[in-house]
């Protein structure tokens, strides 16, 4: 039955359900056979979750170093602006909300579309995929950018899960998106990518969720927040030696976890093949002809 948006399967259906019943001795093994595979794979999959653990704690500890001045050798006390560094109004940064051009509705070319579920978290990786010409984006009222600007999810939960991009190689050089991005276009006084890392690191976003106007389910990041923002501002070579380093860093962090995923998918795979094994008799298959012997 459907109840709301959930699907509940009823009680006569469940107690109409056919099982395949061995014998009692059999179900036994079959017992014993899968609590010593699945107590393995529980193992390993606890030593998964350890990993990911350490890695968002090294990830948090690597991008607050970067934005206190500590990745780049200051001596520095915690909240202590760093030598050369300046206080600096996001909004003064970086233009929110660019205007669509009007060359571009007028030629109405294939755009890239860019929805939320397209932006994965943290990593800032998106799916270019899909197409939208510019018109029909438009009248949508979707968020327009181009390659280099920055797109940042103001609605929670997505803002809180770090969907926050820079995408480049856009079809025709442009897009349009989910309207629960905030665009920002960088000006020639911040590096894209530094605004990028800046806005996803935890720091920021913990001090954006408590900004948060709207009814809950519906809270989002005000525009006015991030243009009054106050961000520490390195100069420009320093911010793109901190890209560098956090670029090197993070993707081995990336290469590490992506490795964690592949053990997660193994292990419910094999999750899978040894319940359909042991409950279609191929699990004890071996020890039914030792004991008929």
């Amino acid at each position: 039955g459907v109840t709301g948006s959930h699907t509940r399967a009823k009680t006569p259906q469940i107690l109409r359900f056919l099982t395949p019943v061995p014998p009692r001795e059999e179900q036994e093994r079959i017992v014993e056979v899968l609590e010593g595979q699945l107590s393995r794979l529980d193992t390993a999959l606890q030593s998964v979750h350890t990993v990911r653990e350490k890695a968002a704690r090294f990830r948090r500890s690597l991008l607050h170093a970067a934005f206190t001045g500590v990745l780049t050798g200051h001596d520095v006390e915690e909240g202590e602006l760093p030598s050369g560094w300046a206080v600096s109004r996001l909004g003064d940064l970086a233009g929110l909300g660019p205007k669509v051009p009007v060359e571009l509705l007028e030629a109405n070319d294939d755009l890239s579309f860019v929805p939320m579920a397209a932006v994965t978290e943290v990593s800032g990786e998106v799916d270019l995929t899909q197409t939208i010409t510019a018109q029909e984006g438009k009248k949508r009222s979707l968020k327009y950018f181009a390659d280099g600007d920055v797109i940042f999810a103001k609605i929670t939960p997505c803002m809180e899960n770090g969907k926050v991009a820079r995408p480049s190689g856009l079809t025709n050089g442009a897009a349009f998106g989910s309207t629960e991005f905030h665009v920002l276009r960088p000006t020639l006084a911040i590096d894209g990518d530094f605004l990028r890392l800046f806005l996803v690191h935890d720091d920021f976003r913990y001090e954006a969720e408590r900004a948060m106007t709207g009814a809950v389910g519906q809270r989002r990041v005000p525009k006015k927040y991030l243009e009054d923002f106050l961000l520490p501002t390195p100069p420009l070579e320093e911010q793109e030696r901190i890209v560098e380093i956090l670029e090197d860093q993070l993707s081995r962090l990336d290469a590490s976890l992506a490795v964690a995923d592949a053990v997660e998918e193994r292990s419910a795979a094999l999750r899978r093949s040894l319940l359909h094994s042991a409950f279609a008799g191929r699990l004890t298959r071996e020890w039914r002809e030792a004991v008929n012997v």
